[in-house]
């Protein structure tokens, strides 16, 4: 992808962003300009993620969702009016989600993701995944890659959701000083790598040297596995059934068969909390994290979070961790 931040704000584009061209400036605010967003995935995470983008001053947003809306979807998805239930979720989304901000593009488009050829990414400077099952992650994520396009991919389960970010070879500046009163700022570029979805999840956990990095961090990693296999034999998420209930045991039981990691730090209690749909707390606070790497990598300003964010279900608390295949 080409970058383009030539196009200078407009008067009105400057008084609406004042605050947050104070925040990261004005070269940054121009970078977010000029992005174009691809979310896929209008369920009430992907309704979160819009709602920020949009508001942010990026240059376009593209719902895209080939589903219908049903009755709960409004219990989380608040851009869908009660009267526009059972119409396409992008498009029922569309009207709110422009009212939020005139001076972004935001469009729907009703077709399946897996219908889209790889060269229909290619206009987007990043591609967000809200809920899509693992196969399907992998690969946007390789399509992403190869276009030198930033991958992101998210999903809420009750109190667990996760964010995992592909932003290839990412380059950014950071602020730093002494600490010390009046100490000058000063300005370093860093630069970092990122390992793409399928060699992260393909990553051997029977290697003793890998899983000694999951000990200490909450089992987040396992319940996202365990919740795409369940995904990928039903084809659905998992609801407060006991069948599947004892499915998610039974895709736990058999991720960690061989493997040197204890059973009890994933107690069957984590799978009751994944199971009761998406919670609209939870998808505001990933939804508000996901918003902010998007800014982050758009405008290459601040360090962004490599290359997963978690968040826990035991509880309640976000935090990063590096999985990196060796």
């Amino acid at each position: 992808m080409v970058e383009d931040t030539s196009t200078n704000l407009t008067e009105d584009e400057t008084e609406l962003y004042d605050r947050q061209i104070r925040l990261w400036g004005i070269e940054s605010q121009q970078r977010l300009r000029n992005a174009r967003v691809l979310v896929i995935g209008l369920d009430g995470l992907g309704a979160e993620i819009v709602k920020n983008l949009v508001l942010s001053g990026v240059k376009s947003v593209l719902m895209l969702d080939d589903k219908e809306s049903i009755p709960q979807d409004t219990s989380s998805q608040f851009l869908i009016p009660v009267d526009k239930v059972g119409q396409n979720r992008a498009e029922a989304s569309c009207q709110r989600a422009q009212n939020l901000n005139p001076l972004v593009s935001v469009q729907a488009d009703t077709h399946n993701v897996s219908e889209k050829s790889d060269d229909f990414f290619h206009d987007f400077e990043v591609v967000v995944s809200c809920s899509q099952d693992l196969a399907q992650n992998i690969r946007l994520d390789n399509i992403c890659r190869s276009r030198g396009i930033a991958f992101i991919a998210a999903g809420v389960y009750g109190t667990f959701g996760y964010i995992f970010y592909d932003y290839l070879e990412h380059t950014y500046s950071v602020e730093y000083s002494s600490g010390k009163k009046g100490a000058e700022v000063k300005t370093k570029i860093e630069t970092t790598s990122y390992p793409s979805m399928e060699s992260v999840f393909n990553i051997n956990l029977s290697d003793p040297e890998v899983i000694k990095s999951f000990i200490r961090p909450p089992p987040a990693f396992f319940i996202l596995k365990t919740l795409y296999k369940f995904r990928e034999e039903f084809k659905r998420d998992p609801t407060d059934s006991e069948e599947d209930f004892k499915a998610l045991l039974k895709y736990r039981d058999t991720l960690l068969d061989g493997v040197d990691y204890p059973k009890e730090n994933i107690p069957d209690v984590a799978f009751r909390c994944v199971a009761v749909g998406q919670l609209s707390p939870c998808c505001a606070i990933i939804g508000a994290v996901v918003s902010q790497e998007v800014i982050k990598v758009v405008s290459k300003k601040d360090e962004p979070h490599k290359n997963f964010f978690f968040f826990n279900p035991f509880n309640l608390s976000g935090f990063i961790q590096s999985i990196v295949p060796s």
